[in-house]
């Protein structure tokens, strides 16, 4: 699911390190669960560990703080797709840069009037053009035009392999995914106010980068340093991917990846993800 701040390309590698680092069998606990990619990742690693695993999931818990993402999530989940709201506004549009019909999707007019005016519309319906038709994945941003995406990610494939219709592409990318949707639990609020199974449990934060690009809420770096620091005191085993973290938090793994936010980049930029340990 596109999502700012995916772990959707390096949850193998973050799987990897956590389920040889942590041992015991114990509950799965994520805070800022987001689009759920690092949760497929880990649902898809329980369902067939490697030999070298000691760790072992029992339950998993989620919260997730945009309630439009958590309506979208539950929503498809359900059975519905973007395809279920009918409004006029989504219909196959033209592509004039390539001189070919792309296949229905909600239109530009629609996705600034649902981002200008979010409570006209179904929150499921909100959550999926702010995410997923929102150029870069950055919560009502720009709207994504045609030739800002690659075919692989399940859109139309015209000249030079690039896609104008995220509205499918976002739609196959959901469907795809909820293949390993599965929780025992997920809240809707603060991270603060999450309610934890008693410890032991892996708590894996994936919080808002700091000093990168802003998600839809603010968030305070210092107080989120000091719930981590409270749950490691309580037993827990608290992991969280990041670019800086303060010197009592231990860096446990660098991991490569390539970004593709640019939309006229002619070479691929590679930045290093850092996974901490309290």
């Amino acid at each position: 699911m596109k999502y700012l701040g995916s772990k959707r390309r390096i949850g193998p590698e973050l799987c990897d390190v956590i389920f040889t680092d942590a041992v015991e069998c114990m509950p799965w606990v994520e805070p800022f669960a987001g689009g759920l990619n690092m949760t497929n990742h880990v649902i898809a690693r329980r369902k067939s560990p490697l030999l070298t695993d000691t760790l072992q999931i029992s339950t998993v818990h989620l919260n997730e703080l945009n309630p439009y993402i958590v309506a979208l999530i539950k929503a498809y989940k359900s059975g519905w797709t973007i395809y279920d709201y009918a409004h006029p506004e989504i219909y196959e549009h033209d592509c004039p840069r390539y001189g070919v019909v792309i296949g229905p999707r909600v239109s530009e007019k629609l996705y600034y009037d649902i981002r200008n005016n979010m409570d006209n519309y179904p929150p499921e319906v909100v959550g999926f053009c702010m995410s997923n038709l929102s150029f870069g994945g950055v919560w009502g941003g720009t709207y994504a035009r045609e030739g800002h995406r690659h075919k692989k990610n399940g859109g139309l494939d015209v000249k030079g392999g690039l896609t104008g219709n995220y509205t499918r592409s976002g739609n196959v990318s959901i469907k795809k995914s909820m293949k390993n949707w599965h929780w025992d639990d997920f809240q809707c609020g603060d991270y603060l106010h999450m309610k934890l199974p008693p410890p032991p449990a892996v708590i894996y934060c994936d919080p808002p980068y700091k000093n990168t690009a802003k998600y839809k809420d603010e968030f305070d770096h210092d107080i989120f340093y000091d719930w981590c620091r409270e749950r490691t005191a309580e037993g827990y085993t608290v992991y969280i991917s990041e670019y800086q973290m303060p010197d009592d938090f231990k860096l446990i793994k660098t991991i490569k990846t390539k970004v593709d936010f640019a939309s006229q980049r002619k070479a691929p930029k590679f930045i290093e993800e850092y996974l901490f340990k309290v």
